[in-house]
């Protein structure tokens, strides 16, 4: 079980090195596909330092945390936490997304992940 947790955890690492390539590199595709708009030179600086920076976070964590052990575990757990959090307050400020749940589901079984390979190492 650890090794699919393990290889599950890999991949997410890399979609999310994707996905951070995507709002850094590709940023009008990314601000379509999400119904994201921004308004000039800031409003991307942002989105490239707030969002893509965070997923490019995330990214090296999950790295870091299979590559070189338990200690970037709890940090993961933060930002991934705070992350599901936010998304659980906007969806009931904010209202319903497809797209927020379907994150809040993937955020949250990268969270369970986490926490398995922690707790039964």
């Amino acid at each position: 079980m650890d090794l699919v947790a393990m290889l599950l955890l890999a991949g997410i690492a890399l979609l999310m090195l994707h996905l951070w390539w995507r709002w850094m590199f590709h940023t009008n595709e990314a601000l379509f596909q999400f119904d994201f708009v921004t308004m000039g030179a800031t409003g991307r600086n942002f989105v490239k330092g707030d969002v893509a920076g965070l997923i490019l976070s995330i990214g090296i964590l999950l790295l870091l945390f299979l590559l070189d052990g338990d200690q970037w575990g709890p940090p993961l757990l933060l930002v991934m936490g705070c992350m599901v959090f936010g998304r659980l307050w906007s969806l009931v400020v904010d209202g319903y997304s497809t797209k927020g749940v379907q994150a809040i589901v993937a955020e949250s079984v990268t969270f369970i992940l986490v926490g398995y390979l922690l707790i039964t190492d």
